[in-house]
């Protein structure tokens, strides 16, 4: 009957959309599609032929010393052809057109109600579009496929959403300063052009408004400053007034408040995103709650319970899987009182209770623990763990590690003083393959005594519990690369360079930052930086987005502009400039990843003039200004205080935590954390600190 059809159609679509197969295959799909624009052709030389941009990118001359360089430079990634471009492009939408028609068969009539299956529709819709403007009319003129594939990929970090959202609030006070800020650089401005009218510097940088406002632009972002006043202020002293008091009041002062403006209204966002989410999670508790209790009564039995996590696994894969043993665990964590049910106030710490890992006990025991108790009873082997587990041992090789780094730094002294070598006594010294000098008998005694520290530590701790620390991962992994790049160089073969174990094994140096953790100061720097982490990932993913829309307005309106080619008019534009004269060439939108080196150029600031006068320059167009202008304000005055608030934040959080500086522990503080818990006649320790997700 239609009806079983369509039930039949609802079980299957249910089971392909939970698969964790699918969900793999429709990521992956979203990430080729953004990486396809990092290799397909470019539109400005996608027009003709075939592989018409391959033959731009083979296009060299050789210069005045010989060396050859590209007529259209580009970052030399692979680069597809316009066909294979076209029926990845067209697999990845088939893709994400099976998984939209899976959710509307699944979610029928309230598709359309729902936010993220109106996305993916439009996904869907706008990547059709895309394809059909490529087949139709050229690839060339198909400038949405790259914001189109750039949406796709947004749907799977929700996170990053919201943090676009909240920028969105703060526009309208950041640009209340912008304009305030606009007012005063078109004041002095207005006031430069009649101050240094006729002099060097009114025909250099106050030749008219225009150029008098972009010159203080430039100065607003410290890029030409205090070069910008030399020629006024080398004939009279008293320029300096109009310059220093523009950079107080622009630099030091606007600035400023538009980065306290950006931390307060970024605290606000996520204190008030906290107190939402709170509230929507004990809202949601609750009705779960009503809806679990059994009639008349006011609690959830074991088995609803834990038929919950069975639901979560079959129906929600974006939830961690819960195995059976962990649901029995967490249920058992919750009922405080043994009822063998859960009251309200029990349910409402499921969500927290999920966030914890349980971990038998005897799974941390150690080789020795386990296959030879007695020994492991012994005095003499408790001895041994305890000499291990010292701080006197860990002390022992903090000096060992030190006085590595000595060594490595002898061996390198000439190198650091920057003295001249012999290069080719100092390569056969090097290259020679045998343990012949006392330096580098000591850094393989450094390395067997190493190997000695990690095997030591593995039998005493166990290979759960040293795993679970991120100094002994590092320690390990260190040891490990430096065994094997010690075999590998005095092995007989074809490379026996030394310096490779010296470079492994100065990575070991890095050892000794772990000494700075005995100050106050310096932990509530390294448990700011742990937890600034997640949101740092956001808007590292938001500063991503950014440079990738930029880059594609920059390969559209630039693409091609930068070029040598002796036979193209526009690479005669650039004699004479700056841009030529620091040999920007590779600076360059050409292709998408030089577009993206050129934006991470301007965040850094410095010297970003340059490259904007080479832009002008081939133009002819003093417009293109606007693009570097638009990007400094949205990536440098936006964005990037957003990185900075959110460190301050954390920062300030982490200082009143720690009660102004207090010392904090970081292991002591995991280990009071972990409690113990017994199961079935089994102990668990039970982690609060480690989430599931």
């Amino acid at each position: 009957t239609p009806a079983e059809y369509t039930s039949f159609l609802k079980r299957i679509s249910k089971s392909l959309l939970t698969s964790g197969i699918v969900r793999v295959v429709v990521k992956l799909s979203a990430f080729i599609l953004m990486a396809l624009t990092f290799v397909e052709p470019p539109a400005w030389c996608s027009k003709g032929a075939e592989n018409l941009c391959l033959e731009y990118r083979n296009m060299v001359g050789i210069d005045e010393e010989g060396n050859e360089y590209q007529y259209y430079p580009d970052f030399g990634l692979p680069m597809l052809s316009l066909s294979t471009s076209f029926i990845t492009e067209a697999v990845c939408t088939g893709v994400f057109a099976v998984f939209v028609l899976l959710r509307f068969v699944l979610e029928g009539g309230s598709f359309f109600s729902r936010t993220k299956s109106r996305r993916m529709f439009a996904v869907v819709f706008l990547l059709c579009v895309s394809l059909a403007v490529t087949k139709y009319c050229s690839a060339a003129n198909n400038h949405i496929a790259p914001f189109v594939r750039l949406f796709a990929f947004s749907l799977f970090f929700a996170d990053v959403t919201r943090e676009v959202y909240s920028v969105f609030k703060m526009l309208p006070d950041i640009f209340s300063i912008l304009f305030i800020l606009f007012c005063v650089v078109s004041f002095y401005a207005w006031m430069g052009v009649v101050l240094f009218y006729d002099s060097d510097e009114g025909r250099d940088s106050f030749s008219n408004i225009v150029e008098a406002m972009w010159t203080l632009w430039i100065c607003v972002t410290t890029a030409n400053y205090p070069d910008v006043m030399m020629p006024s202020y080398n004939d009279s002293r008293v320029t300096v007034i109009f310059f220093v008091s523009f950079m107080v009041i622009a630099f030091f002062f606007l600035m400023n408040v538009t980065l306290a403006t950006v931390y307060n209204t970024y605290a606000d966002e996520k204190s008030a995103l906290q107190k939402f989410n709170s509230r929507k999670k004990d809202e949601y508790l609750r009705l779960a709650f009503k809806l679990l209790c059994s009639e008349g009564g006011n609690t959830v039995d074991r088995n609803t319970a834990l038929a919950v996590f069975l639901v979560l696994n079959e129906d929600y894969p974006d939830i961690p899987y819960v195995k059976a043993e962990d649901a029995q665990l967490i249920f058992e964590y919750l009922d405080k009182d043994k009822s063998n049910d859960l009251d309200e106030n029990e349910f409402g710490l499921v969500v927290e209770a999920m966030l914890i890992e349980f971990d038998r006990a005897d799974s941390y025991k150690t080789m020795v623990e386990k296959h030879f108790p007695h020994t492991y009873h012994s005095d003499s082997y408790q001895w041994l763990c305890n000499v291990v587990l010292s701080e006197y041992f860990d002390r022992g090789i903090d000096i060992l590690v030190f006085l590595n780094a000595i060594v490595c730094m002898i061996q390198s002294w000439s190198l650091l003083m920057g003295d001249e070598v012999d290069s080719d006594a100092y390569t056969a010294l090097q290259e020679d393959g045998k343990i012949d000098t006392i330096w580098e008998v000591l850094e393989t005694l450094f390395t067997v005594i190493y190997c000695l520290e990690m095997a030591l530590k593995l039998l005493v701790l166990g290979t759960k519990r040293y795993m679970e620390s991120s100094r002994n991962v590092f320690d390990g992994f260190v040891t490990i690369t430096s065994v094997l790049a010690t075999v590998y160089v005095y092995y007989p073969n074809d490379y026996s360079n030394a310096n490779l174990i010296r470079l492994v094994i100065m990575a070991r140096v890095l050892r000794l930052i772990r000494l700075l953790n005995s100050m106050k100061k310096f932990q509530i720097i390294i448990n700011t930086l742990d937890k600034v982490l997640p949101d740092a990932k956001r808007i590292l993913t938001m500063i991503f987005f950014l440079m990738y829309i930029f880059s594609i307005i920059g390969m559209t309106a630039f693409g091609g502009l930068i070029t040598r080619d002796p036979d193209n008019p526009i690479s005669s534009r650039l004699d004479g400039t700056d841009f030529q004269a620091n040999a920007y060439w590779a600076n360059n939108f050409n292709d998408m990843m030089s577009g993206i080196n050129v934006l991470f150029n301007l965040l850094v600031v410095n010297n970003w003039p340059e490259q904007a006068d080479g832009i002008l320059a081939v133009t002819g167009s003093k417009y293109s200004r606007f693009f570097f202008l638009g990007f400094h304000i949205f990536g440098v005055v936006i964005i990037m205080n957003i990185v900075v608030a959110s460190i301050i934040d954390t920062f300030v959080n982490e200082w009143q935590e720690s009660g102004g500086g207090a010392s904090i522990n970081k292991e002591e503080s995991e280990s009071s954390s972990r409690s113990t818990m017994i199961f079935k006649n089994r102990e668990y320790f039970v982690k609060g600190t480690s989430p599931r997700y």
